[in-house]
């Protein structure tokens, strides 16, 4: 009986597998050196874009913090503003109620002057209207001195009956009486005339 032989591998193979699992190994092994330096870019990239975002957001809080510090200021303003407005609309509207009645009261001022103006002028006519009928009764006295010898000549004067006629006035507003008394203004004007034409 022949004996089995037992096929063993010779040093070179096991040489040549072990420089096959080296290479396997190194080849590998560059692979997660190159994996690990990428991931380590892009942990650097990160990290770089980390910094740039928490300076953004830093310069955003410093931007919002000043914007409601200014947005508070202005509200401020505004209601001191607002408060001022109506202070002067109720200091306008005083100012409007008192022109108002100042207006009211100088028409019914204008409105008195007009009406003492009207009566007034009723008076001035009258007074003129009592002066002409002094004149004529002077006249008539001198007329009448001059026909007569002048010594001791006296005469009854009638008494004439004088009607004042009121403007814009109703027939019982006019009124006639019998040697009526003058108005003072009347008189006092009739006397001057008297004495300018006995002189």
């Amino acid at each position: 009986m022949t004996p089995m032989r037992i096929n063993t591998p010779s040093r070179t193979a096991i040489e040549a597998s072990h420089v096959e699992d080296v290479l396997a190994l190194s080849l590998e092994l560059e692979r997660a050196r190159s994996r690990l330096a990428s991931a380590l870019q892009q942990l650097s990239d990160a990290a770089s874009r980390g910094n740039d975002l928490q300076a953004r957001n830093d310069h955003l809080q410093r931007e919002l913090t000043a914007l409601t510090s200014r947005f508070e200021a202005e509200t401020e303003r505004s209601a001191e503003q607002l408060v001022t407005l109506r202070r002067q609309l109720q200091s306008e509207m005083v100012k409007s109620k008192a022109a108002e009645e100042d207006a009211t009261l100088a028409l019914e001022l204008a409105k008195e002057s007009q009406s003492n103006k009207e009566e007034c002028e009723m008076w001035l006519t009258r007074s003129l209207e009592e002066i002409d009928l002094w004149k004529g009764r002077y006249m008539e006295l001198k007329e009448e001195r001059r026909r007569g010898d002048g010594d001791g000549w006296e005469f009854d004067e009638p008494k004439k009956s004088v009607r004042f006629k009121v403007e814009n006035a109703t027939e019982e507003d006019d009124y006639e009486e019998e040697g009526c008394p003058p108005s003072p203004i009347g008189a006092e004007r009739g006397r001057r005339w008297l004495l300018f034409w006995t002189r």
